[in-house]
C-alpha cells in the first residue's frame, strides 16, 4: 500500500455543472435583454444567433441610414421625391413658342391688313368688309382703280397716293372719325346707304380726270366712303 493519496474525480463534477447552468442562464438573460437594451438605450448589441454564428454586423455610420433611405426613394419612380424632381425639371425648361395663327401672320393677310373671313370676304382692322360686287367683280378691284389717274375720264377722279395698305388704313380712319362725329367729318344716308366724309391734315392724293387735269391736279384732303351696313361700296379722295 503506497503512501500517495488517491485522486478523486467526483469533487469537480458539481463545479462544472454550476458553470454550465450559469452560462445557460446568462445566455437566456442576454437573449431576453438584448432587444430591450437596443431599443431603449440605442445600443447595437448583436443578437444571440449572430454571436453563435460569429456574424457580428459592423456599426453603421450616422449617415448610412439616410443614404439607404435616399437610394430606396430614388429606386421608386412613383415616390414623391422623384415626382417633385421631375416637376421641377419640367418647370425649368422653357416652353416652345406658340405658332403664329392666321390673324398673327401678316403673310396670310391681304395687303398685310385684311383677314379673309370667308371666300372673297375680307375684314379690315376697323370692321369694314370688302366683298364681291361692282363692275370690276370685287370692291377691292374697284378701289384699286383709284390708285391711278384716268385723265380722259369726264369730270373729277380722286386718286390716292400710296399703296392699297395705306388706302385701307385711311378708309378705316375716316370711318372711325365720321362715326364719332369728329370735327370736319359728316355722315348722311342716301338710298339706304351711309355716306361718311372726313378731313385730313395732309393730302391723301389729288384730283384727276379731265377736271383735275384742267385745274393742275389739286391736292385732295378729304375722303368719301360709301357703305352698306359695314360693306364698302366705294371710297375715294376729293
Amino acid at each position: 500500500m503506497s503512501g500517495k493519496r488517491p485522486t478523486s474525480t467526483s469533487s469537480s463534477s458539481p463545479i462544472s455543472t454550476k458553470w454550465a447552468v450559469g452560462v445557460i442562464a446568462a445566455l437566456i438573460a442576454y437573449a431576453l435583454l438584448q432587444p430591450v437594451l437596443n431599443k431603449q438605450l440605442g445600443w447595437q448589441l448583436p443578437a444571440l444567433a449572430n454571436l453563435q454564428q460569429g456574424d457580428t454586423p459592423a456599426p453603421e455610420s450616422p449617415g448610412q441610414d439616410k443614404v439607404k433611405v435616399k437610394d430606396k426613394v430614388n429606386d421608386n419612380p412613383d415616390s414623391p421625391a422623384v415626382k417633385s424632381a421631375d416637376t421641377q425639371t419640367t418647370s425649368n425648361s422653357k416652353p416652345a413658342p406658340p405658332k403664329p395663327t392666321v390673324e398673327q401672320s401678316n403673310d396670310s393677310l391681304r395687303y398685310g391688313l385684311l383677314r379673309e373671313t370667308s371666300p372673297d370676304d375680307f375684314l379690315s382692322p376697323g370692321g369694314l368688309r370688302y366683298t364681291r360686287g361692282s363692275a370690276e367683280g370685287h370692291r377691292l378691284n374697284h378701289l384699286e382703280r383709284h390708285l391711278e389717274d384716268d385723265p380722259g375720264r369726264p369730270g373729277k377722279h380722286g386718286v390716292f397716293d400710296g399703296d392699297m395698305g395705306q388706302v385701307i388704313r385711311w378708309i378705316d380712319e375716316a370711318y372711325a372719325l365720321a362715326k364719332s362725329g369728329a370735327k370736319g367729318s359728316s355722315k348722311t344716308e342716301e338710298d339706304g346707304r351711309m355716306v361718311y366724309e372726313a378731313s385730313f391734315s395732309k393730302p391723301l392724293g389729288y384730283i384727276g380726270g379731265r377736271d383735275g387735269r384742267r385745274d393742275n391736279n389739286p391736292d385732295a384732303r378729304r375722303l368719301r366712303l360709301v357703305v352698306e351696313g359695314n360693306k364698302v361700296i366705294t371710297a375715294f379722295p376729293f
